[in-house]
């Protein structure tokens, strides 16, 4: 059973990283709606999973593009892209590796310092958040066209241009 699951989660979510919203998506999604209602599942444990899904696609964006200056600004217009919102900006601090190195959290490591008091805002905020959405996915030429804009990442010389 668990087996089946973790097949239907892996092949959900390649057709949601590959844009493929078919009729066959559909038709998954609306029986993984049904079976989340039929468990009482709240919306909020899986919207939750794709608020993880797109932390993690945009920390992948920014790991390839590191260093740059993407800000606030820039955070809130590929949130605003993506149809959804930034809730709360958390400002890179070197807290956070020295915390990590011991293998706790900036709360463990140091409640006091003020890294430990962004994410208790970010907390709060979270919990206090009424915009349930599910973020809508666009294109890697659409994102790359972001990245551009804000001036993180170069356009690829065409061949015309190269000859």
């Amino acid at each position: 059973h668990m087996a089946g699951a973790k097949n239907a989660q892996m092949s959900h979510w390649d057709k949601v990283s590959k844009g493929t919203f078919d009729p066959d998506y559909v038709k998954g999604v609306t029986a993984i709606g049904k079976a989340h209602a039929r468990i009482g599942l709240e919306p909020r444990w899986y919207i939750g999973g794709y608020s993880m899904l797109m932390t993690e696609l945009v920390a992948g964006v920014l790991v390839k593009h590191w260093p740059f200056p993407f800000g606030k600004h820039h955070a809130e217009a590929l949130a605003d892209k993506l149809g959804t919102q930034m809730i709360h900006f958390i400002p890179r601090e070197n807290e956070v590796q020295r915390a990590e190195l011991r293998r706790q959290t900036v709360l463990q490591y140091n409640p006091e310092h003020s890294q430990a008091d962004e994410y208790r805002q970010l907390a709060q905020k979270i919990s206090e958040n009424e915009m349930m959405v599910i973020p809508t996915p666009i294109s890697m030429d659409e994102l790359e066209e972001l990245l551009m804009e804000f001036g993180i990442m170069e356009a690829e010389p065409t061949d015309e241009a190269v000859a």
